[in-house]
């Protein structure tokens, strides 16, 4: 049986994931300091904030699949804890998802994604919420499925099956 098709996963193959959420995480630290201060004034350092998102997530385990609604949740609380409207949390999570989309990819990746697109039908199978055409890769791939649009997240058997 010949290969048909090759499926990536994104964070920590084609690019460093710590590296893109931290900077994404100061990005969306600097625009609350400027356009919600009280949330900041609570959370006074990028780790204390951090730290906030690491207790929301594991005091809600029922959306470990689904990073962009576990963040907007955890968004949401912020603002209501800060006498926000919880809105903001859309507008904040578009800042945080923005920077989160810019990657700096590993060496070769870039090639090696063009090579094998030329042969093979080439997928992407994340648990994260990147978005490859957002980033400028989408054209490369004939597929993408994430944990949230699967309802699972890897390793579980069932986002393979429906990729």
């Amino acid at each position: 049986m010949a290969i048909r098709c090759i499926a990536f996963d994104l964070d920590d193959t084609l690019w460093d994931c710590d590296s893109v959420i931290h900077h994404a995480e100061q990005t969306m630290f600097a625009w609350l300091q400027a356009y919600y201060p009280a949330i900041t004034q609570r959370y006074s350092t990028l780790e204390s904030l951090v730290a906030s998102r690491v207790d929301y997530v594991q005091q809600h385990p029922n959306l470990h699949h689904d990073l962009t609604t576990l963040r907007t949740h955890w968004l949401q609380a912020l603002a209501i804890e800060s006498a926000y409207e919880p809105a903001m949390a859309d507008a904040a999570f578009q800042v945080f998802w923005q920077a989160r989309n810019q990657v700096q990819f590993f060496p070769e990746v870039l090639d090696s994604l063009e090579l094998l697109a030329s042969t093979y039908a080439l997928g992407v199978i994340s648990n994260g919420n990147a978005d490859v055409h957002h980033i400028g890769i989408g054209h490369l791939f004939s597929f993408t499925l994430n944990s949230a649009e699967a309802g699972v997240s890897k390793p579980h058997p069932a986002i393979f099956e429906q990729a």
